[in-house]
């Protein structure tokens, strides 16, 4: 039979029946200020930091004092701090199960054991509601840092950080002053590197880059004398990363030796981000130079967005608790925040007080605020990311798992909130009032329609203009340049072809005798029996002639090209070098108007050119099966181009093609801008359909065959219809 057992006391003046563990080292953890103590724990090697008056209450447990009389001996021990029952017994429940306390009271042990089942038997539903995150414990390091030590150790010398920080210095502002050059590279590097074949080298450089990130946390700790017993990886949606234990380091007096070892890796990513910063400065446009750039990006935005900012709990966090004293700055904050949440929704009366200072305890909320939205918003921008990868594959069913272990993971913390909130709400009245607020605003989230796009690579084409062929084969000898207005019959190109000549040559020769030889037939008719017998052949012959020459004449017209309309000529797709090895090689490249072009051999039905309205150029856009359905006609769409992204342009859905492509436009497939089928190099891997899309602006023409993404705004659907078309498209049931 097992014993029942009390964690916390009934009340203010029942002896709280807990004692603080005499195994556990208490160690201050700021000589400057003394106030703040670390906690270690040897048996499980971890660390809790606690302000001093944390301490002094865990030093007041002995098992018989009540709340009350702590509560007094600590106001009179910090008269310039408040204390209040339900304070100390929130407190005294994270120690408990934070295991630094054991009980006086008998059925501790049933208790203990109970409690590791409980945890154990949770693990697996843990696990399933934190898919995305997972941690994979690896090796102690202590030897591998004792070997590299003191091959490295040079790096902590103060004329070696001064260098460096002036390095880094130099670096950003050369990488400043060609910040355009970066905005024209980034679609090149898109296409060079954001590739199926290059995400091997991606990922790799980013594995790199974290284990010297992590190895500078570890030598920085191994510096400051600090113990580091723990090296693994972290699988971040599949990106596996490493991790480093550093957390012997608050056991530091100097709190600037703690903010050196939480900032190494910051130091680390940004002297990196410098080195392949100058390696990009110094290199020309290629693989190498491309790889610098987007090694360089990755560094400066992971550091900026994750490990540099304080409202993720990583480094930038860790630096910034120290730095205002404020070890437990993570809790404290969400704890203010969950206060307010509960005050306001639920009309809790029970709200944690930080500090004695109104304002400080303000910023603390708002920090607990935001990071707790901060934190939402990189999980769903990691989701979105896995989905789109795995998307692009067909693993659609796998990301959905993700989805939904992160926002069950999500649900079950939010439950847990408002049952906690629930225990101390004034009445029951007051806390449905709360929950039937809570219901109604998520059902409005749920159901009321919010903005919606579709966004997808395009490729300027012509639109509605004319083509231009070459009629028949020969040199081409143009009249009219690429961007020139014409007007109608005006002469484009003529195509001079000698065997076409020769052949006129020679059936205008054959006429004229066939004729004269008639004509003298004609002439002895009446004198010789054999001329007129010979008259029908010799017609015929000059029937035949005439016919022939007929046709002859109508093919060397088609070598005079003329334009059938109004309008500006523009340029077919280019032709590209074939390869050295190639079975055929072109005759000529680019375009054929160009005059490297002139007089050059082209062959019959080559497109020359294109004639039309210059604004009437379309944005062919490719959209995905599962999009084209939200696609409308007369749709807003916002063009945004590789070569200006800076520049967007606009326009309304003309039309949509009924049937899905069955090629991708070359400058889109060259870019790898669409998934492509590995067996036909410009068939897409799965349905797209075309989008014909309309500029409507009144700026200056695009450039014909430039790319860029289009955002097309479509109708306004609910959250809960788009989760149930989420839904539709990821598994397979009917209704």
């Amino acid at each position: 039979m097992a014993l029942r057992f009390s964690t916390v006391p009934s009340g203010p003046d029942e002896p709280v029946r807990w004692m603080l563990r005499p195994d556990l080292q208490i160690l201050p953890s700021d000589a400057a200020r003394g106030g703040q103590w670390v906690v270690k724990d040897p048996l499980r090697l971890t660390y809790f930091r606690a302000p001093a008056e944390e301490i002094a209450f865990l030093s007041l447990l002995d098992g018989k004092t009540t709340l009350s009389e702590m509560v007094r001996a600590l106001q009179q021990r910090f008269p310039e701090s408040r204390f209040s029952i339900p304070n100390l017994v929130q407190f005294l429940s994270a120690a408990i199960h934070g295991g630094l306390l054991r009980s006086t009271e008998c059925g501790f042990g049933v208790w203990v054991s109970a409690v590791s089942d409980r945890r154990r038997s949770g693990r697996l539903k843990r696990k399933l509601l934190s898919l995305l995150v997972h941690r994979v414990r690896g090796i102690d390091p202590t030897r591998l840092l004792q070997s590299l030590y003191p091959l490295l150790s040079w790096i902590y010398r103060p004329g070696v950080a001064a260098v460096a920080a002036v390095f880094i210095a130099i670096v950003a502002m050369g990488v400043g002053v060609r910040l355009q050059q970066i905005e024209s590279e980034l679609p090149e590097l898109i296409r060079s590197l954001m590739t199926v074949q290059n995400l091997p080298y991606i990922v790799a450089s980013i594995i790199v880059v974290k284990i010297l990130h992590e190895l500078g946390h570890a030598l920085t700790c191994h510096h400051f004398k600090g113990e580091c017993h723990e090296l693994g990886f972290l699988i971040v949606g599949f990106l596996p990363l490493l991790y480093c234990d550093v957390s012997d380091t608050w056991s530091q007096r100097n709190r600037w030796s703690r903010m050196l070892v939480a900032a190494a890796g910051i130091i680390t990513e940004l002297f990196l981000a410098a080195v392949f910063g100058a390696l990009w400065l110094f290199t020309l446009p290629g693989t190498l130079h491309y790889f610098c750039l987007n090694a360089m990006v990755v560094c400066s935005v992971n550091t900026l967005l994750v490990n540099g900012n304080p409202l993720l709990r990583y480094d930038g966090y860790y630096v910034l608790s120290d730095l205002i004293r404020m070890p437990n700055l993570s809790a404290e904050a969400r704890s203010v925040f969950v206060g307010w949440f509960n005050r306001v929704v639920f009309g809790s009366s029970m709200m944690p007080t930080i500090t004695s200072r109104p304002l400080s305890t303000l910023a603390i909320g708002l920090f607990g605020l935001c990071s707790t939205l901060y934190r939402l918003a990189m999980v769903a921008l990691i989701l979105f990311g896995v989905h789109q990868v795995l998307s692009s594959v067909g693993l659609e069913a796998m990301s959905a798992v993700l989805v939904v272990s992160a926002v069950l993971g999500q649900f079950f913390a939010a439950a847990g909130v408002v049952r906690t909130a629930g225990r101390n709400a004034p009445g029951r009245g007051r806390f449905m009032v709360g929950m039937g607020v809570l219901a109604t605003l998520g059902v409005v989230l749920l159901i009321v329609p919010l903005p919606r796009t579709v966004s997808a690579p395009f490729v300027i084409t012509p639109g509605v203009a004319l083509p231009i062929y070459a009629g028949a084969s020969g040199y081409l000898e143009p009249h009219v340049r690429y961007g020139q207005y014409v007007s109608v019959n005006t002469p484009v190109a003529t195509l001079r072809n000698p065997d076409l000549e020769v052949q006129l040559v020679q059936c205008e020769g054959d006429l004229a005798v066939h004729e004269a030889r008639l004509t003298s037939l004609l002439s002895r008719r009446g004198t010789s029996g054999a001329s007129g017998s010979a008259i029908p052949a010799s017609q015929k012959a000059v029937q035949s002639c005439r016919e022939r020459l007929k046709t002859i004449k109508k093919q060397a017209a088609v070598l005079n090209m003329t334009s059938p309309v109004a309008g500006v000529v523009f340029p077919p797709r280019n032709r590209i070098r074939q390869a050295p090895d190639a079975a055929q090689s072109d005759s000529w490249v680019g375009y054929p108007f160009d005059p490297v072009n002139r007089g050059v051999w082209q062959d019959a039905q080559t497109l020359l050119c294109w004639i039309g309205p210059e604004s009437d150029l379309r944005a062919s856009v490719v959209v995905m099966q599962s999009d084209i359905e939200l696609v409308s006609e007369l749709s807003e769409v916002t063009l945004t181009f590789h070569s200006n992204p800076a520049r967007s342009r606009t326009g309304r859905v003309a039309s949509r093609s009924a049937a899905p492509e069955s090629r991708v436009a070359r400058e889109l497939a060259s870019r790898q801008l669409v998934a492509l089928d590995s067996s036909t190099p410009d068939q897409p891997a799965e349905k797209v359909y075309s989008v014909q899309v309309r500029l409507t602006d009144d700026l200056k023409a695009p450039p014909v065959y430039a790319t860029g993404f289009a955002r097309i705004r479509c109708q306004p659907a609910s959250l809960a219809s788009r989760l149930w078309r989420y839904a539709r498209h990821t598994f397979a049931f009917r209704l």
